[in-house]
Order: structure tokens, then sequence, then C-alpha cells
């Protein structure tokens, strides 16, 4: 039988097509992409081989030589693989999978933006990955002093900040509260310190995407509504959305995937990024680097969030469209003054989740900030007040943490 998947065609190391292929040789398919920079390959059906873990960062998820099979992306160190982190100091683990650079039409602004090469979360950041950042609220109050590093103006820039635990989690994980459930609720804000969380803590760059990178990776090298096509009528098999499963999103991972073996890109619940609606003109450049098409933050809220969720119909998980945040509406059950800057309460809060990408090559400080930082004054005040009131808490991710996230997460493991 021939095993079906997706080849890269490209020439001089650029990336210009997609084909659909079986082990016979029989061409089925071809399917145009736009890319930049590197070759790509994705055989759907073949095992995929991941990384082998070591202390260098810059080796995490590359290999010197190219694999045999499974999606990789070629590059000046060699090639990016897929590859599996845990979380120090648990069992928590997550997957990256490797996509190729490229050229993508952003659906809101029109413009033609260039994205980098990428790793991109196999799946939507879960409950039992998000746990973990949310049990830091438990070290960096409760901790040691000579662990505790105090904060100070000097090193505050690589502070990160946590929130207080979950008011009311039935409430919040009333549609979906298992480990590997999507984890839903938080701000934007949130989402942002958990990437930078996440960084610190394993020496690699996360964040989230931007609105042009989620569209590009989302798509997968299509130009349709969704990335199987233009008609719903695959949506099914794809996606967990109101007409399959109103009740609430399936564990991540459960439904096929696109093109670059990403899950849950339609549906389940919306995923943040980077930007906010900006009233501000578009460029009137022909193509520019995603980075320079991010516009700052003219309020607090307005966030844009990504690809439908469960409580949505069909027509609402296409690619093009977005959502904003409305912070009014979203904490109107936060009985708190000021509100919390961690987490939302009400719906459709309770269907918005994340994911998480890591560059090729690493933003520089001054690019990164908006990824992980506050980046209104509203946001800082908020923040500000919060912690000063110890509803919140801050502190430095140093290697100990993760004897102190093993000891509260395993007591029984500490008492052996």
């Amino acid at each position: 039988m021939a095993n079906n998947g997706f080849q890269s065609v490209y020439d001089n190391g650029c990336l210009v097509s997609l084909r659909k292929y079986s082990v016979s040789g029989q061409d089925t398919m071809l399917m145009s992409m736009q890319c930049w920079f590197v070759s790509f390959l994705f055989a759907m059906n073949v095992s995929i081989a991941f990384a082998e873990l070591d202390d260098r960062s810059d080796s995490v998820g590359w290999s010197k030589k190219q694999p045999a099979n499974g999606p990789f992306v070629a590059g000046e160190k060699g090639f990016m693989i897929p590859y599996r982190e845990t979380i120090p100091g648990t069992d928590v683990e997550f997957e990256m999978i490797p996509v190729p650079g490229g050229v993508v039409r952003n659906s809101s602004t029109g413009l033609k933006l260039i994205v980098d090469p990428m790793w991109v979360g196999k799946t939507e950041v879960t409950w039992k990955q998000f746990g973990v950042y949310t049990r830091t609220y438990d070290v960096f109050k409760g901790r040691s002093l000579p662990i505790r590093r105090v904060v100070t103006d000097q090193n505050k820039k690589d502070a990160v900040t946590s929130p207080t635990p979950i008011y009311a989690p039935s409430h919040h994980m009333e549609y979906g509260a298992k480990p590997d459930h999507p984890a839903v609720t938080m701000t934007p804000y949130a989402a942002k310190q958990y990437t930078k969380w996440l960084s610190k803590f394993l020496g690699r760059q996360y964040r989230i995407p931007s609105e042009a990178e989620w569209e590009y990776f989302s798509r997968a090298g299509t130009e349709t509504l969704y990335s199987f096509g233009d008609a719903p009528k695959q949506l099914h098999e794809h996606a967990c959305f109101l007409d399959n499963n109103a009740h609430g999103p399936n564990l991540v991972g459960s439904k096929k995937p696109n093109g670059f073996g990403l899950h849950d890109v339609h549906g389940s619940v919306w995923e943040w990024v980077v930007e906010s609606h900006s009233e501000l003109p578009a460029s009137g450049a022909t193509t520019e680097h995603f980075l320079q098409a991010i516009q700052p933050p003219i309020k607090s809220d307005g966030r844009i969030a990504k690809g439908g969720s469960f409580m949505d119909p069909a027509d609402r998980c296409t690619i093009p469209l977005r959502i904003l945040s409305n912070d009014e509406e979203w904490k109107d059950q936060d009985s708190d003054f000021p509100n919390s800057p961690w987490w939302f309460t009400s719906d459709p809060a309770r269907s918005v989740g994340m994911r998480v990408v890591r560059s090729m090559h690493p933003l520089t400080d001054a690019q990164i900030e908006s990824f992980w930082e506050a980046d209104h004054p509203d946001i800082e005040q908020d923040v500000a007040i919060r912690l000063k009131e110890q509803r919140g808490a801050i502190g430095l991710v140093v290697p100990e943490l993760a004897d102190d996230l093993q000891r509260i997460l395993y007591p029984k493991r500490e008492k052996k």
C-alpha cells in the first residue's frame, strides 16, 4: 500500500512547493507555497524522531544529519527537527515541531509578511503545563532566602510574575479540567509571562506567535479558509467545535493535524497572538518582516486571538477570523480591584488559550520585550498594585526552582 505524505520541492534551499506523494512514486497533488530560506519535509504517516536533549541550549531541536523521515527544516546549524522538552523538576513534557520560513499575506491588513523558520508547539498549552507555572506562586511566596534572590532594579528585567491560584477552579475549568485539556482564561499578559518563565527555566526563547506567524503555520502552505480547503466538510476531522463538541474541548491532539503536523489550529480553544487591534494604517511596503508590522497597543485590551473554539460554529473557526479581548466583559465576575492582570473570568474567555513558538534565531532583547512583558501603562499599574498587595508574586527563575517545584508537586517523593 502506498504511504501518502507531503514532500518539499525546493531550489537552492528555498522551498517553493509541497508535493503530495506516495512511496510508489505517483504524484497526486501539487500544493503551491511561497517560502523563504529553507527546505522542509513532512511525511504524515511515518514515525517522528525526536531530538536528544543535552545541556547545550543551542543543540536542542537540531540534528547534524538529515533525518531519514519526519519533518525537518534545513538551516545553517544543520537540520531543525521535532523535539520534546521536560519542565525541570517535573514529569511534564511538551513537543515542538519545525516549520519552514516563508511569506504570508495577513488576512486583516493585506500585508505580505516574511516569517522566519521556527518550532511550533504541536498542541495548545495544557493545564498540566500551565499549572506548573502557576505553582511558581507558592515558591516565590514561600521559598528560602538563599534561593529567593531578591528582585532589584538591576535584575528586574529577568524577573517573572506569577498569579495567585484560580479563585474558582470549577468555574474556570468547567469545560475541561483534565491535565491534557487546553489551559484557558489566562490573559495575554499571563500568556506572555508563562513563555518568559519557560524560557528562563529552559534556556531557550519561547514566546507566543505574531498573527502573521500564526496564520502561516496554521495554513501549512494553503491559501484557503481552512488548512484543508474552503469547505467546512472536513472540519469534524480536524477540530472540536460547536457542531461536534459544544460541551467542551477534547484533550489536545485528539483531532487530525494540519499539513505541518500541528493539532487544533481550528476549534478547540482560541489562541493568543501578540498583537492588539490597531487603527493605524497598514504599511505601504510590498513585503516586510513580520516584526515590522507589529503595532504598539493603543489600549490595554482589544488583544487578538485566532482559530475559533468549541463554542463556535464552523464559520468562526477559519484562519482569517480573529476575536478581540474585552476586559470589562471578560472580567465582569472578578470582584477585586484592580481586576487580575493574569486571569479572565467570563465567556468567551473560558474558550481562549495559547500555543508557544520558538524562532530558529532568538529575537534580540529589544524585540522579545513586547512578547514577554506588559506593554501598556494600565497593565503595568495593575500588576504593580497586585504585587504590592501580595495578590501575585514576582521572582527570579533560578536553577533551584526545579527542586522547589518538585517538593510542591510531588510531596510523596520528598518523603521517600
